[in-house]
């Protein structure tokens, strides 16, 4: 998506990837000086994963309220930590965009309501994420996804000291999926109190 706003928005660009350590040890924290000088010839900012950039909210909060004509797109895969990160500086300064995996809609507009209907099964057991649409080994892949957004997102920002409970509580929702949720069977079937609910 942003490669294609890049390409169709014809402004120079220039493009901060968080998971790269040089930009995230060269935005973490920047003065006013440094940050003018990083994007002085570009007219679009892009920060991709800027969750992982600490302080990001207020670099690009110095860049708006300085008001020097530049567009801001700010990006991550991590919902809660990108939020996090985002939120209170960029009050009343930004618009948030969602990217809901894809619809039922777009996928007969791409693929056909014939080719359409065979994939729906493999849909509601794998999801619609794009990559599982495309690609073969989807069981794989889902278990990759999971535990590099899932887990590492509820881990990290809920502070979860036992990983292997929560992984043990979602399995065990999964199987009560359609029934009735009990917390006592629940417990049992997680090895923790009841009262820890």
């Amino acid at each position: 998506m942003i490669q294609k706003i890049t390409e169709e928005v014809k402004l120079p660009y220039l493009m901060v990837n968080g998971d790269n350590p040089a930009d995230r040890l060269l935005w973490t924290n920047p003065d006013f000086q440094l940050v003018r000088s990083l994007i002085d010839p570009y007219r679009l900012i892009v920060i991709d994963e800027a969750q992982r950039i600490e302080n990001i909210g207020l670099t690009v909060k110095m860049i708006v309220d300085a008001k020097m004509e530049k567009q801001v797109i700010i990006t991550g895969s991590s919902a809660l930590g990108l939020g996090d990160t985002i939120q209170e500086p960029l009050t009343g300064r930004k618009w948030e965009f969602t990217m809901f995996p894809i619809a039922w809609s777009e996928l007969k507009e791409t693929y056909t309501l014939a080719k359409s209907i065979p994939m729906l099964e493999q849909l509601l057991v794998y999801g619609s994420y794009p990559e599982i649409i495309i690609e073969n080994e989807k069981e794989e892949l889902l278990s990759s996804l999971s535990g590099s957004y899932l887990y590492k997102d509820i881990l990290e920002l809920g502070g979860i000291r036992k990983p292997e409970v929560l992984i043990r509580l979602l399995q065990a929702l999964a199987w009560q999926v359609g029934s009735e949720v009990s917390y006592n069977e629940l417990s049992k079937t997680v090895g923790i109190d009841r009262r820890l609910w």
